[in-house]
Parts: structure tokens; C-alpha cells; sequence
């Protein structure tokens, strides 16, 4: 399944390159793919895109979206955050992760679903 990743990876760098790291590593041999990207450091060149609270921004739809949706939105938020804070280490990540899941459940539960997000959100 890693191998679709990459192919899939590798087409999109044709017309979007991502850095140097992943272009050399799509340029190798078909095997010599994967261990080049699973050796890969990281990228020192990287600059995380400037901050949009507009991306961090959860509303009620969150709560009323199907479980497939749901977990797009969630995903899609944490690509964010990692793209902006990406020498967070794993226990970080996991300690906000498990802190949104507990936001997203009790405000869910509540009748003034935004006001509690926002209260939530702030602290």
C-alpha cells in the first residue's frame, strides 16, 4: 500500500514539487523508491505557510457531518497544524489530538453548540 502512496506521491511532485528530498527519491529506480523514502531526514529548508485562523476554525457542521466527513474535517485540520508546527513531537501531537476529540464530544452534546467551541477554543 506504501508503494501506491509514493506513485501517487510522485505524480503529484511532477507538477507541484514538494522539496529536493522527495524529487531525488521519485528520480531513483523503482525499488530503490521506498528506501529512499524511508530514509528520508527532515527537510531544513522548510517554511511553514503563515498562520490562517481560518483553517482552525470548527463550527457546529463538525458535529452534524457523517462520520466519513467528520473525520475528513478532523484530518484535514491536523495537516494544518502539523504543516505549521512540524518539530511538534508525537506526545504533543497526541495531547492536542486527544484534547480536540474531547472538545469536539462535550460541545457536540451542548444546545449552543458554537458558543461552547468558542469557549473550548479560547481556553
Amino acid at each position: 500500500y506504501l508503494t501506491v502512496i509514493i506513485e501517487d506521491m510522485c505524480k503529484k511532485q511532477e507538477s507541484t514539487p514538494v522539496n529536493d528530498q522527495v524529487s531525488q527519491c521519485c528520480n531513483d529506480l523503482y525499488s530503490d523508491k521506498r528506501p529512499c523514502f524511508t530514509a528520508m531526514g527532515t527537510d531544513t529548508k522548510y517554511v511553514p505557510p503563515a498562520f490562517d485562523p481560518t483553517l482552525f476554525d470548527f463550527d457546529e457542521k463538525m458535529c452534524k457531518a457523517p462520520p466519513a466527513e467528520r473525520e475528513a474535517g478532523e484530518l484535514k485540520l491536523l495537516v494544518n497544524l502539523v504543516k505549521r508546527k512540524p518539530q511538534m513531537t508525537e506526545e504533543q501531537l497526541k495531547k492536542i489530538t486527544e484534547g480536540f476529540t474531547a472538545m469536539m464530544e462535550k460541545c457536540c452534546k451542548k444546545p449552543d453548540v458554537e458558543g461552547c467551541l468558542g469557549e473550548e477554543g479560547a481556553a
